[in-house]
């Protein structure tokens, strides 16, 4: 996740920091890149990652559609409205999860 250096500093993040980003849709966790070439106030968030949740919801490895309305941006374009999620962060300070969404599910045969 990219942020702001001089907002990631306000909230105690450290480059390289594992952070929550979370809202009332969902929560993920990411790691914190800080640069002064994303403006104050926005954070950017890849998509892309497998949904991988704990036991508390909680996606170890970082699926920004937890987080973003499942709306298209109308009916002739259908296009992704995830631009406009808004969302808060803080920097994590529990033990990070192990990513599981490459494992092979409980019961799965080899």
């Amino acid at each position: 996740m990219l942020i702001n250096e001089d907002d990631a500093k306000k909230l105690g993040i450290s480059d390289g920091d594992i952070v929550r980003v979370f809202n009332k849709r969902g929560q993920v966790l990411a790691g914190a890149v800080l640069s002064k070439d994303i403006m104050p106030g926005v954070l950017r968030l890849c998509e892309g990652a497998w949904y991988d949740p704990d036991e508390k919801g909680l996606c170890k490895y970082g699926s920004a559609n937890c987080l973003t309305l499942d709306l298209p941006t109308s009916k002739l374009a259908n296009g992704n409205i995830s631009h406009t999620g808004l969302v808060n962060i803080e920097k994590f300070t529990g033990t990070v999860p192990q990513v599981t969404a490459f494992s092979a599910p409980k019961g799965a045969v080899d």
